[in-house]
């Protein structure tokens, strides 16, 4: 077990720079790296950047690097 904070709905859609409903959305749907405490949803912060890390679209560079 980790002693990281959990972020929260609010701190999450704060730091991806999106709506809290957008978060909610993304919670339920299973598309983002999200657990359940009682009723409210919570976050680790290493989880998000590990899943945005994943998502991320390789720049030009990296992509005309990989062609030559």
């Amino acid at each position: 077990m980790t002693d990281e904070p959990l972020m929260s709905v609010k701190d999450l859609a704060e730091y991806l720079q999106v709506d809290m409903s957008t978060i909610y959305l993304w919670s339920q749907r299973g598309q983002i790296p999200a657990m359940k405490v009682g009723k409210m949803w919570r976050y680790r912060r290493s989880e998000i950047d590990d899943w945005l890390e994943e998502r991320r679209t390789p720049s030009v560079e990296e992509t005309s690097r990989r062609t030559d």
